[in-house]
């Protein structure tokens, strides 16, 4: 894709389907590598992704994006900062007096920016997740354990993952007529729905791959109960207790668990929170979706 003549609002606004093909384009790719790399903790992972930038347009280089999103974010007098974090955590809003300052314009660049923060955790949550599912030992050698529960889990993830990158787009009604408002605000009303959709996918893709890692912990777990041996009496014990963390973990991760995790890392690298939905409107969008 090229950004040339196009600016980042427009831009995002045009392309945003084809962030989500790019996503399914490096899943794809990871999936035709017999040997994916060891996949780190959710922990490690977020910790190695601490300081990577956002997913930039094309013609951009890392360092501009850094800048121009340092830049918008001073416009809108909110520059990352610890010093505006609160007792919560959380990072305080604007106020009034500095919001009516801020322009249409550089606020749509701030909400552009911020689908390309949520799209480029997607295309990496994508690609973590077909790591995971397409490793030799999430398809079980002995077809009678093709049932057993992370198996199970394992495809349900790979299935699961799949259908979100083949769920169009669809902004749906904005509820603007192009026509009696300004530009600005139709593409305000269309970014922040787009804002809706990329945080919605984000969602659902972090959910499934955690669900997918603790399928994985499952097997590696159960082949070290097994070393190689057929299961017998003597496992019995064992492969239960193994059996019930799976299920305990699966248990713990709700959707409440999910969208905290993710905030905490939003909040983490300062990013601009202000529109992301909250939980209710993602699971909202996903059942009008469905």
């Amino acid at each position: 894709m090229k950004a040339t003549g196009i600016g980042l609002v427009d831009h995002l606004i045009v392309h945003f389907t084809d962030y989500i093909v790019e996503a399914e384009a490096s899943s794809s790719e990871v999936s035709r590598h017999k040997s994916p790399a060891p996949e780190p903790s959710p922990s490690k992972r977020r910790k190695k992704d601490k300081d990577k930038e956002p997913t930039q347009p094309p013609s951009s280089s890392n360092a501009d994006r850094g800048s121009r999103r340092i830049h918008i974010y001073s416009l809108l007098n909110r520059a990352p900062s610890n010093k505006e974090k609160m007792a919560d955590g959380s990072t305080s809003k604007r106020t009034t007096k500095s919001k009516s300052r801020t322009n249409d314009g550089v606020e749509n660049e701030a909400r552009a920016l911020r689908v390309l923060e949520i799209m480029n955790d997607f295309r990496t949550l994508q690609v973590h997740i077909t790591s995971l599912v397409t490793r030799p030992e999430a398809n079980p050698s002995d077809q009678s354990a093709y049932n057993l529960d992370g198996y199970a889990v394992i495809r349900q993830c790979n299935a699961a993952a799949q259908a979100i990158l083949a769920t169009n787009f669809n902004p749906g009604t904005i509820g603007l007529d192009p026509g009696q408002v300004s530009g600005s605000e139709v593409h305000k009303a269309t970014l922040q729905r787009i804002i809706l959709d990329a945080s919605t996918r984000r969602f659902q893709a972090h959910k499934i791959y955690l669900r997918s890692a603790a399928a994985l912990r499952w097997i590696q777990l159960r082949t070290q109960v097994l070393k190689g041996e057929k299961p017998s009496a003597k496992h019995i014990k064992a492969l239960q207790a193994v059996d019930g963390r799976l299920r305990q973990e699966l248990e713990n991760l709700t959707d409440e668990h999910t969208i905290n995790d993710l905030r905490s890392a939003d909040r983490r690298k300062n990013y601009w929170l202000d529109e992301d939905p909250s939980l209710d409107r993602m699971l909202a969008w996903i059942r009008r979706q469905s």
